[in-house]
């Protein structure tokens, strides 16, 4: 077992970060300038990204940004409950955001926001102080507010506006040991799977919306009964899935087969009991891409799922480094596959998977794996977000934003003897006064050159370099180069890109396009003996 996995590992690609420029900016000051807020999740509303966490001192806070000025309070002092300490969820339903807010005291409290007022929208802990934590979701587009209860067993509660609610599930339908459960819409009924550490985790089926049925096939799935604790649902090609958190012998995978039959899909672990757990699930490519939680000793894992039971594991564990533990959340942007760790030791950090084969570290950690993410140890945890087509990562006290240009592919080594790269400077914008440079340094001096641009990567051999834009592409018009000095040549090529943006000449060049685009340049005494000379590339999001 230990050798397939080692020669597993070492296939799969890790890049250094020297071929990729991503530069991250804190938005935020530690805590909104508060440090007892903590542990931080973000979302975007109503034109805004929203903010709130952990605050057991005077309560939590929510705080909201626009994107360009100071984040500014939305709301604090725990909606006027100092108890009310921690963000458990939040959800956007109905044109309003609703966050529940977890209460040790009185129980778990809903409160709705409209982009001006707050509003609470049902009784504490509806009912019960021992609901005291939860959280909510948007099922087949109803909202519901599940309790989590280690005294009576959890409860869901259904949505029907205002202030009003209704009990679909109580007690843990029926065992107080289902203390916790996820839902998922599925074939026409919702389903509801358990956190149970006594017996097992259970699936349950609401069926016409009347009554509950149970349809897991009893003691936790299978065999290692108690060890499958809890189990996450998901669907994938019309199918529903089930992922099991078991810390014996790995978290297993089973699809769900009608009445009470499910077939497991996966090696318990896939192939390693370290592997105990199922975290962040996502869309990508047209597969499903799963993240694990893993043991200390190992690291957190990606897992690519095609269906049936092909399984791929696509990230080498820890993304080289054990203390990477878990693998936090999972966001496209951009085209590309993020990922966040969880790493307590050195600091969260953020990897891209490039082109679905190498994955790059981009966060501003030393290079390499495990190094330390965003220079802060004790940002343990990053969750990604987004929000104005831009990629955002909340560490537990500060908010960064990834800057939306990047540069990826190599340039061709020129008659001057350098190699083209490229700079940038500004943001691309549909609307924006300032300019967005985009400069190709070292490039041959007296020669003209244009920018040529298109909507995806390319990293194809071309006239002994690389074409990093993918044909068909737009061609600007020829631009003479500069000396500020500096540099092999000290000869730049630099255009403002928003003029091209907001010319309307070209209406593709819309606010959330991903743009990708090249210098070109005339060299006649070019060594390939082609004539040209050839930037790297940079991708880039026009934002609003």
């Amino acid at each position: 077992m230990s050798r397939t996995r080692f020669l597993l590992a070492a296939a799969l690609a890790l890049a250094t970060p020297a071929g990729l420029a991503q530069t991250w900016t804190a938005t935020s000051a530690p805590g909104f300038g508060n440090l007892n807020n903590d542990e931080l999740g973000s979302l975007e509303y109503g034109g805004f990204l929203y903010s709130a966490g952990l605050n057991t001192a005077t309560g939590m806070e929510v705080w909201r940004y626009d994107g360009v000025g100071p984040w500014t309070p939305s709301s604090t002092g725990g909606f006027g409950d100092a108890n009310n300490t921690e963000l458990q969820g939040a959800a956007i339903f109905g044109g309003n955001l609703f966050v529940a807010a977890g209460n040790s005291a009185t129980g778990l409290e809903v409160w709705s926001h409209d982009g001006a007022t707050w509003t609470q929208v049902n009784v504490d802990g509806f009912g019960s102080a021992f609901n005291a934590d939860g959280v909510l979701l948007v099922v087949n587009g109803t909202l519901y507010a599940i309790t989590f209860n280690f005294v009576t067993g959890f409860g869901v509660q259904r949505y029907n506006g205002g202030s009003s609610w209704t009990p679909i599930a109580t007690g843990g339908l029926g065992n107080a040991n289902n203390t916790e459960c996820d839902l998922e819409f599925w074939n026409g009924n919702l389903y509801a799977s358990t956190y149970n550490f006594v017996t097992g985790c259970e699936v349950w089926r609401y069926v016409s919306g009347t009554t509950w049925t149970r349809v897991d096939p009893g003691s936790g799935f299978d065999a290692s009964g108690v060890d499958n604790e809890s189990a996450s649902l998901y669907v994938h090609g019309n199918v529903l899935y089930a992922g099991t958190e078991n810390y014996a012998t790995g978290t297993e995978v089973w699809e769900y087969q009608g009445g009470t039959s499910w077939v497991q899909r996966n090696a318990d672990g896939f192939g390693d009991a370290r592997n105990a757990d199922i975290e962040p699930v996502t869309a990508y490519g047209g597969a499903l891409y799963l993240g694990t939680i893993a043991d200390p000793s190992v690291g957190g894992e990606v897992w690519r799922f095609d269906g049936g039971s092909t399984f791929v594991q696509v990230s080498p564990a820890g993304f080289g480094a054990a203390a990477n533990l878990a693998v936090a959340t999972l966001e496209e942007w951009g085209g590309d596959l993020y990922a966040t760790t969880f790493n307590a030791a050195t600091g969260a950090e953020v990897w891209r998977y490039e082109t679905g084969t190498t994955w790059t570290r981009v966060d501003p950690g030393a290079p390499g794996p495990g190094n330390g993410g965003f220079g802060d140890s004790g940002a343990v945890v990053g969750q990604l977000a987004l929000y104005r087509n831009e990629l955002y990562c909340t560490l537990p006290q500060v908010v960064y934003r990834l800057e939306p240009a990047l540069t990826y592919c190599t340039g061709k080594t020129n008659s001057a003897g350098c190699v083209p790269f490229l700079t940038s400077v500004g943001a691309p914008s549909a609307t924006s006064t300032a300019s967005f440079d985009i400069t190709a340094n070292d490039v041959v001096p007296g020669e003209s050159g244009f920018i040529i641009y298109s909507f995806k990567k390319a990293n194809l051999a071309f006239h002994g370099g690389k074409l990093c834009v993918k044909a068909p592409f737009v061609r600007t018009t020829a631009k003479t180069p500069k000396n500020p000095g500096g540099g092999c040549s000290g000869w730049i090529l630099r255009r403002n890109f928003n003029k091209t943006i907001q010319g309307g000449a070209d209406p593709s060049l819309t606010p959330g396009r991903v743009v990708t685009a090249q210098w070109r340049q005339r060299d006649p005494a070019d060594p390939a003996g082609f004539g040209d000379g050839l930037s790297d590339g940079i991708r880039f999001v026009i934002l609003p």
